[in-house]
């Protein structure tokens, strides 16, 4: 949507100026559930599942962020994986931290993928 553009915009902005190179795209948080996240898997499944469109991956995970926060505001709790983790409070909060970040290292890929 138009806040990935305007982000991938300031991102492309401010690594001009701060001289990064294309390459360093954050690590993703660790995450226990999330299993062996790593950029070429990311890739690929955009690629494979996207036909290497990352707006629908970026709004997949922008969209859980949204979900996770108004259960954060109504004091409620999740229940994540098949281990029956359960997240609320403080825990989910830092959970929402990862899943941003998360998006963050997303939005950092698809501009480098823009750029080749």
């Amino acid at each position: 949507g138009f806040r990935t553009v305007v982000w991938i915009m300031a991102f492309v902005i401010a690594s001009g100026f701060a001289g990064i190179s294309r390459a360093e795209c954050p690590d993703y948080p660790k995450v226990r559930w999330w299993g062996k996240l790593s950029h070429a898997k990311t890739i690929r499944l955009v690629n494979k599942k996207h036909k290497g469109d990352w707006e629908p991956y970026i709004e997949k995970w922008e969209t859980q962020v949204i979900k996770l926060e108004d259960i954060s505001m109504r004091g409620s709790a999740i229940v994540v994986t098949k281990d029956k983790i359960r997240l609320e409070g403080e825990d989910l909060a830092a959970y929402i931290a990862k899943v941003e970040q998360r998006i963050e290292v997303i939005q950092c890929l698809a501009e480098q993928e823009a750029s080749k």
